[in-house]
């Protein structure tokens, strides 16, 4: 089913009115990770805790409403989210701060990199003391007296 944005309506912060778009609007939320408790129609403030994260997430202006952009933004994502398996989508909110990234492979290619550019810079390094030895030794000759 395919749901076009510009037909849904504008929301906003209002914990004493129901609403069937707001239904949608948390039970989309709460499919990309974005934790409503409740799915109950009322746009009180988890619903509006889940907006802020979203429009935080997604790079969109904070406000207390839910307008066109933010519904294009969150049906683009809930498509991917059909679209994928849950391994293949990353964790909408910043828990990726505190794994541990200890574990991770780095490609073989990107250790040789790393190992020529090292190497490189050590040779450059080698290069400039013998450099700066030279000038010194050829400088103590001029300047010291001779016997």
């Amino acid at each position: 089913m395919i749901i076009d944005p510009k037909k849904l309506p504008d929301l906003s912060f209002n914990p004493k009115k129901y609403d069937k778009h707001v239904v949608f609007l948390q039970t989309q939320l709460d499919l990309l990770g974005f934790e409503v408790n409740d799915k109950d129609g009322y746009f009180g403030k988890n619903t509006l805790k889940a907006v802020n994260d979203f429009q935080l997430f997604y790079s969109l202006p904070k406000s207390n409403t839910v307008d066109k952009d933010f519904w294009s933004k969150l049906l683009y994502a809930a498509s991917l989210l059909t679209e994928a398996s849950e391994e293949d989508i990353p964790a909408p909110r910043p828990a990726w701060i505190e794994e541990d990234y200890s574990a991770i492979e780095i490609p073989k290619f990107a250790v040789a990199d790393i190992e020529e550019e090292t190497m490189l810079a050590s040779e450059n390094n080698v290069k400039k003391v013998i450099g700066g030895v030279l000038i010194i030794a050829l400088l103590l000759a001029i300047c010291l007296p001779k016997k």
